[in-house]
């Protein structure tokens, strides 16, 4: 597997790493403009995108992955592990690295949980969103 650091991930191999995980409602134009301004890591096989994660940060206080993708057809846990510890590298420097996980997906939690990261609510933190219109 090779690390790509700010890839240029093109409609077609977004489409097929989403179609794998059943994800169909995107738009295309909203991603590769958040990428601008985001540190992302892409993992390739054979020179085909298998899996990705991106992030924004301050630099200073805090990171938040904004997403953390695996083609389907490949090992989700070894893929998704390297990509965070990369990225806990790339950021050694700032304190607190922040990521969402979708409630009731136990396979990720694990994987993200064995990345060294933890429930906030454990510690009586709760996590809000709001849309901004």
């Amino acid at each position: 597997m090779e690390l790509k650091e700010n890839p240029k991930i093109n409609k077609t191999e977004l489409r097929r790493i989403y179609a794998s995980i059943g994800k169909f409602d995107y738009d295309y134009s909203l991603f590769k403009k958040g990428l601008k301004k985001a540190y992302v890591l892409g993992a390739y096989i054979d020179d085909k995108l298998i899996g990705f994660i991106s992030a924004i940060s301050d630099n200073t206080t805090i990171v938040y992955v904004k997403e953390l993708t695996i083609d389907a057809h490949y090992d989700k846990a070894e893929i998704a592990t390297y990509l965070l510890k990369r990225l806990k590298e790339y950021y050694q420097a700032v304190p607190k690295i922040i990521l969402t996980q979708n409630i009731g997906v136990n396979d990720e939690v694990l994987i993200v949980k064995n990345a060294g990261f933890h429930d906030m609510s454990e510690n009586g933190i709760m996590l809000f969103e709001a849309d901004s219109k």
